[in-house]
């Protein structure tokens, strides 16, 4: 049986889209379907049926799904196994993310763990002007981070969007915001934010809020830290414009209420890696990113930047 045809079936099953499946097996849409046919074909069976919901299983597809699904896993185990013996495999592997990607990019490295044991991985905080930085200069390997890359780097590293980030505002516990008073709060109260140099692409999406919304705050103060961001809230110093996992841990003294109906307040958080690393890998891992129930909880699929 061709592995190719299998990994299409396995992909397009956990897809549930074509257009997906074929980012995922880095093909065109109409190979994809020209592969499935061919399957198909060889086994006399119908394995999708297609519909507004995209590729449904049929009975027997779902049947077959199992037994597809170990052969590829197989094929991939043999081929790493056959790099290791080679020598080809990097022996570490060096992640960086920023805060609104710290639960992805931790569940990201105990599944690569699991899957490369033969592989130390470090994990490090890092904004996301210095993790660009580090990715050209090949000291980081994969960054969880926020896209669009800039202009000058967007041939070197790949990159995949996993969800969209929206600012919070982070107020003291207790006080009631009711919906339209977000705006009127920031005006009447100190805003807490980072140092640009700490934070550029934060620092810019807060500006860019704060002009798109007309909004001038009644004063400025910087940190270079969240967490005393955080900290200031808490004791009544102002009000900060925080992205959205921020708050995710819990802050029993502070209250995140998400900005998500107003302009310039979301954007993309994505995973790249640099295009240097082995092929195999970077293709399992746009699979992790792209099938449904994959391990780090994206509601949508990504897309390739």
């Amino acid at each position: 049986m061709d592995l190719r045809l299998l990994r299409a079936f396995v992909t397009l099953a956990g897809c549930g889209h074509y257009h997906e499946a074929a980012s995922v097996l880095c093909i065109t849409q109409p190979a994809l379907t020209k592969q499935i046919k061919l399957l198909e074909n060889r086994l006399g069976l119908t394995l999708f049926v297609r519909g507004r919901h995209g590729a449904q299983l049929t009975a027997e597809g779902a049947e077959l799904l199992p037994a597809a699904t170990a052969l590829v896993t197989q094929s991939r185990e043999f081929m790493h196994h056959a790099a290791r013996l080679s020598r080809q495999l990097p022996a570490r592997l060096n992640v960086g993310f920023g805060i609104s990607a710290f639960k992805e990019a931790a569940e990201f490295v105990s599944r690569l763990q699991r899957t490369l044991p033969d592989v130390q991985v470090s994990l490090d905080d890092f904004p996301s002007q210095v993790m660009t930085e580090k990715l050209l200069s090949g000291e980081l390997d994969i960054a969880f981070m926020r896209l669009p890359l800039p202009e000058n780097t967007v041939h070197c590293p790949e990159a995949v969007a996993f969800k969209q980030e929206t600012l919070s505002l982070a107020v003291p516990a207790g006080t009631v915001v009711q919906p339209g008073q977000e705006l009127s709060l920031i005006t009447h109260n100190p805003l807490l934010t980072l140092h640009e140099n700490r934070g550029a692409g934060l620092y810019h999406q807060i500006t860019a809020f704060l002009d798109a919304n007309h909004v001038t705050p009644q004063a400025v103060h910087y940190s270079s830290d969240i967490r005393t961001l955080i900290a200031l809230v808490a004791a009544g110093a102002g009000v900060a414009l925080l992205p959205g996992e921020a708050g995710d841990p819990g802050h029993p003294d502070v209250t995140f209420y998400p900005l998500t109906d107003f302009a310039q307040a979301s954007w993309k958080m994505g995973m790249v890696w640099r295009r240097e690393l082995p092929l195999l890998w970077r293709q399992q891992w746009r699979e992790w990113l792209t099938v449904k129930d994959h391990p780090f909880g994206f509601s949508k699929p990504g897309s390739p930047v």
